[in-house]
């Protein structure tokens, strides 16, 4: 099983880093490879190999497909669509994502998603709408310079395909405004955060922990963030929704201790089922994205093993979490956060290994903790070329204290 799974994000990486795209013919191959590994063991690896390579160019040419087309590279166009995420709104624009539904005299397969800046937008701008827009768009294109942050492939892994501005036209009207989706759920909760801290010096902070939402976080503050190596904490990860799902846990073994509970199910299974709808309650709050859902991938394939009296391993649980994600959207390899979740459930489960005659749940924090702060600084300085030599000291403060106080109380008083 883990040698599949090696082989499975091997091929992925292939795809995706291969300096050119084989013929899309070789598409039509998978159905064979697949069979060719199930009816022989002795080539189970290389069909998987090859299968997973051809899945992944697959997946790569849906995305080209659906890029603006060229001959409507950097031409105004008008199009009707829907507002997709939560608006970041700065002084005098606003960015946020458009899913054209139609778009006139365009030839080709419609843009998945368009990443659009709107300058003195409507305040009503919201998720969920339906807006008919004048756009000037072009192709998603990036820089080269060696070290930077490329942005192409950013926008490739995240699905965008094309960019571009709202042009002021009478033309740019609103058709609906009641189509009710996941983002305009957290838009409403968004704006009843604003309204009950209208003290708060760190609203952007709560929305952050509580949505995933970062537009509202202030200069100042994510200088703070930046130079103490802690941004990644505001981020919803999947150590805050393990803790949210461990809370709930906590709540099942109460609640059935009360015998508030349904007579079939025995006392663990009702705190795993808590913990897996508290997971899931705190990953559509966040929006859903990549990390989410590899964490309440991880959660269901650790809840399942208990259910079906599954002896767990944790590589074994990791491995079968990072074969579902290649599986689902083999694009993934692309971003860091992959990487960084790979290489974050890998210390754990490396910690896990050398504490595994330690008693105290306390020591096996710190010590996992630790690791993190210590190992992190390679990867680190691989991903993002640069470290901060506050990082080690802030995080071994910060870590603990949001994960473990913030993100709960955060949650529960949401």
């Amino acid at each position: 099983m883990l040698a599949t799974g090696i082989v499975i994000v091997t091929a992925a990486v292939a795809a995706c880093y291969a300096p050119q795209l084989i013929d899309r013919f070789w598409v039509s191959w998978i159905p064979v490879c697949i069979y060719i590994a199930y009816i022989n063991p002795r080539l189970r690896l290389i069909g998987i190999l090859i299968s997973s390579f051809l899945w992944t160019t697959a997946v790569i040419y849906w995305q080209l497909d659906h890029r603006l087309s060229l001959h409507q590279d950097n031409k105004r166009l008008v199009a009707v669509g829907e507002v997709l995420n939560i608006p970041k709104t700065s002084l005098t624009s606003t960015n946020f994502l458009f899913k054209p539904l139609s778009i006139d005299g365009y030839d080709g397969r419609y843009p998945n998603k368009i990443r659009l800046n709107w300058r003195n937008a409507p305040e009503q701008l919201r998720p969920g709408q339906i807006w008919q827009l004048q756009l000037k768009l072009k192709r998603p294109h990036g820089f080269q310079n060696p070290g930077g942050f490329d942005y192409e492939r950013w926008m490739f892994a995240k699905g965008i395909h094309a960019t571009g501005y709202v042009v002021k036209s009478e033309l740019n009207t609103l058709q609906n405004d009641t189509k009710l989706s996941l983002n305009s759920l957290r838009y409403g909760i968004k704006l009843h955060i604003e309204k009950s801290c209208l003290n708060c010096k760190n609203s952007g902070l709560i929305e952050a922990l509580a949505l995933g939402f970062r537009g509202d976080i202030s200069a100042q503050t994510r200088t703070v963030l930046n130079q103490t190596g802690t941004a990644h904490l505001i981020a919803v990860s999947g150590l805050h929704i393990g803790i949210v799902s461990a809370v709930f846990y906590a709540l099942g073994l109460l609640l059935w201790s009360k015998q508030m509970y349904a007579g079939c199910l025995k006392r663990k299974e009702m705190a795993l089922l808590l913990a897996w709808i508290g997971g899931l309650i705190y990953s559509l709050l966040s929006g859903l994205d990549l990390p989410a859902q590899r964490a309440l991938l991880m959660l269901t394939v650790v809840i399942l093993s208990f259910f079906i009296r599954s002896s767990f391993n944790l590589l074994h649980s990791i491995n079968t979490v990072l074969v579902l994600v290649v599986i689902i959207y083999p694009l993934a390899v692309l971003a860091e956060s992959f990487w960084l979740t790979i290489s974050a459930l890998m210390i754990i489960a490396f910690g896990a290994f050398i504490l595994q005659q330690q008693p105290s749940r306390i020591k096996q924090l710190l010590v996992i903790q630790l690791l993190f702060s210590i190992l992190f600084i390679p990867l680190s300085i691989f991903i993002f070329g640069q470290i901060h030599s506050a990082s080690i000291a802030a995080n071994l403060i910060a870590v603990p204290f949001i994960s473990f106080i913030i993100v709960p109380l955060n949650f529960i008083l949401l």
